[in-house]
């Protein structure tokens, strides 16, 4: 994830500009309002999925580098 304040880097929106002249970069305060509500919304939906099954299997691996 990227972090808010890469936002405010004048390198960054340059360069958001060149790739897309039409797109309006956010402020942090915005991109951090709309990330909260963004993954409330997320798991208010996985919730909701979840509560429906009657069995769920998940999985796990662990990499330990020496």
């Amino acid at each position: 994830m990227v972090p808010g304040s890469l936002t405010d880097s004048e390198r960054f929106r340059d360069f958001l500009k060149y790739l897309s002249p039409d797109f309006a970069v956010p402020s942090r305060r915005k991109l951090s309002r709309d990330l909260k509500v963004m993954g409330s919304k997320a798991k208010s939906e996985l919730t909701h999925l979840l509560s429906q099954q009657n069995y769920v299997a998940t999985t796990g691996k662990i990499y330990f580098f020496t």
